[in-house]
């Protein structure tokens, strides 16, 4: 019984070290080795979306907000989200499309898309696609925490406020 117990908390320890929160993320392709990010370069309907080299700009960053921790919606810092249909380049759209991130190691995730179970994979263009599950490094993709724009991890120095009392 204590075995099963064990077991248990190992798991749920496991689930919640590879489990995706929700959070702003840059999402690197894993043929590049992170180098090249996702990019939507506008908030407009239809644009396509492709791997750039990571500039911090608001269309790299993208939202990733999930209600039961399982499927997420992915929306970058301009409003729009990742629109996908099978076996064609993805395209900014204003429709959530939700997708789950399986983690498979070294620091890398799939991205499966909800309903179809379509992977999203990076192609030799640097274009997004969605497709077949085909067990290569196209599909990997590297989720970094990403500030969100216009602010940062440190607090600005003029908003620190010291206190000195002399004795």
């Amino acid at each position: 019984m204590k075995a099963f117990f064990g077991l248990g908390a190992l798991a749920a320890i496991c689930q919640s070290v590879y489990s995706l929160e929700n959070g702003l993320y840059t999402i690197g392709s894993a043929i590049t080795g992170g180098a090249l990010v996702l990019t939507a370069h506008s908030s407009s309907p239809g644009i396509l979306l492709d791997f750039t080299e990571n500039q911090g700009d608001s269309g790299q960053v993208w939202d990733f907000s999930s209600s039961d921790g399982q499927y997420f919606l992915v929306k970058n810092q301009l409003g729009s989200y990742i629109n996908c249909d099978e076996g064609a380049v993805c395209y900014t759209g204003g429709s959530p499309q939700a997708f789950i991130p399986e983690f498979t190691g070294d620091g890398k995730y799939e991205l499966v898309a909800q309903g179809s179970g379509l992977f999203l994979r990076a192609d030799d263009q640097g274009q997004l696609l969605l497709a077949e599950y085909d067990q290569s490094p196209n599909e990997q993709f590297f989720l970094s925490p990403a500030p969100a724009q216009g602010k940062s991890y440190m607090q600005p120095y003029s908003e620190v406020i010291f206190t000195l009392r002399i004795y």
